[in-house]
This record gives structure tokens, sequence and C-alpha cells, in this order.
């Protein structure tokens, strides 16, 4: 059996694996090979499951803002990215600790909130059905968690 060595600087990873499985008498053998997967943590670096919670004090109405700011403090871009990023730190995406979303001005609500429906709109006209029903489409999914 093989071993390989992945380096994640965050602490989610999502590994994707494949094992051919050639009929139903096949199965037992990759149940087996299925068993034999593991994930384990290396390192003298401090290990935390799953993504940052997000501040339960702010607003609803900017509860996409929030989660993006502590997911982005948590994963950061990469190092060509970084100036693109920069671009956000008006509007608050870039701060670390204490939520500037908790007791926000009604400017910045205003327009986070309209940022919001302006791109969620943008995001629906760009994934239209096409008129020729054989053609590729796609629909957008804002936070649904995958639920489909």
């Amino acid at each position: 059996v093989e071993t390989g060595v992945i380096d994640a600087p965050t602490s989610v990873v999502s590994l994707v694996g494949r094992i051919a499985c050639h009929g139903p008498e096949d199965l037992p053998r990759v149940r087996a090979l299925q068993q034999e997967l593991t994930l384990t943590h290396l390192g003298d670096r401090p290990h935390r499951t799953g993504v940052p919670a997000p501040d339960s004090d702010v607003p609803v109405a900017l509860g996409f803002f929030e989660r993006m700011r502590v997911w982005t403090a948590d994963f950061p871009p990469a190092p060509a990215d970084l100036d693109h990023q920069a671009r956000f730190q008006p509007l608050g995406l870039l701060e670390e600790g204490l939520s500037p979303y908790v007791s926000p001005g009604p400017a910045l609500v205003e327009a986070l909130t309209r940022g919001l429906e302006m791109g969620r709109a943008r995001v629906a006209a760009a994934s239209r059905f096409p008129e020729r029903p054989e053609a590729w489409y796609a629909e957008p999914h804002l936070h649904d968690y995958n639920l489909d």
C-alpha cells in the first residue's frame, strides 16, 4: 500500500479518490480498500476540526459577509490574489477579531445588502436556462450548503 503526504495549510481538507469496481462481486475488495484510507494530522501546528464559526451577534442580513470574513481569515488566498483581496478592506471583510457587522452603521448595512442583491441578480442572469434545450446550463446556489 502506498502512502502519500498532502501538505494542507488549512484545517479543512477535501480528498477525492476513486476506486474501480468491476461489478457486485468486486464490492468486498473495494470496501476493504476504503477501510485502509486514513487522514492524519501531522506536524506541530494546532489542529481544529471544521470551519470557523461566524459571530452569532451579527444580524441575519449580514450573515453572508460575516461567514466570508471569518472564512477568509482562516483560509487565506494565494499570494497572487492578496492585492485583489485588499480591495475589500473598506467592507470589513478583512477585519480580524471582533466583527464589524455586530453593530454596523446604516450606510454599511445599505451598501452590503444592496450589493448582495445586485450580485445575486448578476449570478442568476448569467446562469439562466438557455433558449436551446440541448445546451449546457448552470443553476446558482449561494450558501445552500449543497442541499441538492
